[in-house]
């Protein structure tokens, strides 16, 4: 059994199809202890011949359609085969929402594991996770 804290690690692992999709293991909770506040989900994950990536994931949603809040850890990707590493997402919690959804993510082919989960408050000098994305030019460069 693969495992860091000794009581059973969860995980994925994909199993036929062509690869090309995903899969994630999720917890959602109420948001309500949590409102107006940072929150971290933290875990220990490993991977074995993940064909694409995988990562943590945390959405923070309210009572319209549409997430107040997103990370997947897709622009921080964990790939191939990986040895135990701790992973996080931090987000804030608006005080709309109504539920937390977290937990890991595997796309493509693969397996991985997660282990030692934690999620908790945090302080704001903790960062919030965004996707890191490419700067858009000042001005037309046609």
């Amino acid at each position: 059994m693969e495992t860091t804290s000794g009581k059973g690690s969860k995980f994925l692992r994909y199993v036929q199809g062509e690869g090309k999709s995903y899969a994630a293991l999720t917890q959602a909770v109420s948001a309500q202890r949590y409102l107006g506040q940072r929150v971290r989900f933290q875990a220990r994950i490993k991977s074995r011949e993940v064909s694409a990536w995988t990562g943590l994931w945390m959405r923070v949603d309210g009572r319209t359609p549409g997430s107040l809040a997103f990370y997947n850890s897709q622009d921080k990707p964990i790939t191939g085969t990986s040895d135990w590493q701790t992973r996080s997402v931090t987000l804030d919690v608006p005080e709309e929402a109504t539920t937390i959804n977290f937990g890991v993510i595997n796309a493509g082919t693969g397996q991985v594991w997660i282990d030692e989960l934690s999620f908790e408050v945090v302080g704001k000098d903790v960062p919030v996770d965004s996707f890191q994305r490419n700067k858009l030019p000042e001005s037309p460069t046609l």
